[in-house]
């Protein structure tokens, strides 16, 4: 275990610290950035089947609804009284909470 004499002993260590892994975390990006320049293009070579109207549209509705939870659900001031109404279903396993998991549920969409 290492002890230090004084803060100011600890600061600049800590800051040594920080410095050296600002320093790694750039010379990353810059491959990143280095890899996206010069990789991608091989990557986008790779044929797409075109996707049928009707999945377009089912995963662009996915979309809408996730944005809609995000941006409005789970935000909403009334959300957790109006959780509190909710009901058991026939659909759900027997371990599900209503209103706990759906929650739950909510805020794992969001993210």
């Amino acid at each position: 275990m290492v002890v230090f004499e004084s803060y100011l002993e600890f600061g600049k260590i800590f800051l040594q610290f920080i410095s050296l892994m600002l320093f790694v975390l750039s010379e990353i990006k810059i491959k990143l950035i280095f890899c996206i320049i010069f990789c991608v293009p091989d990557l986008i070579q790779v044929p797409v089947d075109p996707l049928p109207e009707d999945r377009a549209r089912r995963a662009l509705d996915r979309i809408d609804l996730l944005n809609k939870i995000r941006d409005e659900i789970i935000h909403h001031e009334k959300l957790d009284e109006r959780l509190k109404l909710a009901l058991p279903s026939l659909d759900m396993p027997e371990w599900w909470i209503p209103g706990k998991h759906d929650k739950d549920l909510l805020i794992g969409a969001v993210r």
